[in-house]
């Protein structure tokens, strides 16, 4: 909900202590008006940066759904019923509204300690919520684009973010997603520092080029099926 717990980092961590810290501000919600509100609206948006192991599967790929609708149980069970019929009822749309892999990595599960670019591909796994760099640079490239050598050899991050696109396009785009209980309709990636591969902003975006080509490729074929 974002009311509580703001500074945690580990997803376990944060769900063993979240229903003490709810009880205490849960008198502040209206969570009946917030069902009504639900039913009004087009679309539900979520934040998805899950922490996942540097090898996963496609399917793991919406597992912000998982961790959503686990808040949902302990903050209201009335009021997530109440969302997921919208959803399943076709009422609701539900859309990620930012997506993607940051690159950075924070000591200590605290939000609050100094991010640094992640060493190894289970750290960027592990928080992909952390942006490795605002403004990407030779001397801030925690993908491999700017290679001192030469070479096209992407880090070890820069694979990993490949890796992670790879899986998301096969679950999304050969609609593996078909037997999900809840369908994402929208995805949106966060195009911000380390999040731009795609170099949306040129002057400071991080375009991984073999990654970008994929996305846009896939999008293509999207655009296509729905002219259809």
């Amino acid at each position: 909900c974002g009311c509580v717990l703001q500074n945690v980092v580990d997803g376990k961590i944060y769900a063993d202590n979240f229903p003490n810290e709810w009880k205490k501000v849960r008198s502040g919600f209206d969570l009946k008006g917030a069902c009504q509100l639900y039913k009004k609206v087009d679309f539900m948006g979520i934040t998805s940066y899950p922490s996942l192991p540097p090898e996963f599967e496609p399917v793991e790929i919406t597992k912000a759904i998982d961790e959503f609708d686990n808040e949902l149980l302990m903050m209201d069970p009335d009021l997530r019923d109440c969302i997921w019929n919208e959803v399943d009822n076709n009422g609701l749309e539900m859309h990620f509204t930012e997506f993607g892999v940051g690159g950075g990595f924070k000591e200590g599960g605290d939000a609050r300690n100094k991010t640094r670019i992640a060493k190894t591909a289970e750290e960027a796994a592990k928080t992909p919520f952390f942006p490795a760099t605002d403004h990407c640079s030779k001397s801030a490239d925690p993908w491999g684009t700017y290679p001192s050598d030469g070479s096209t050899e992407l880090s070890e991050i820069g694979k990993y973010l490949d890796y992670f696109y790879r899986q998301a396009i096969s679950y999304f785009g050969e609609m593996k997603q078909a037997d999900s209980a809840h369908k994402i309709s929208e995805l949106y990636l966060w195009t911000l520092g380390s999040y731009d591969i795609l170099g949306i902003l040129p002057n400071t975006g991080c375009k991984v080029g073999q990654v970008a080509a994929k996305i846009i490729d896939h999008n293509q074929r999207v655009m296509e099926n729905k002219r259809k």
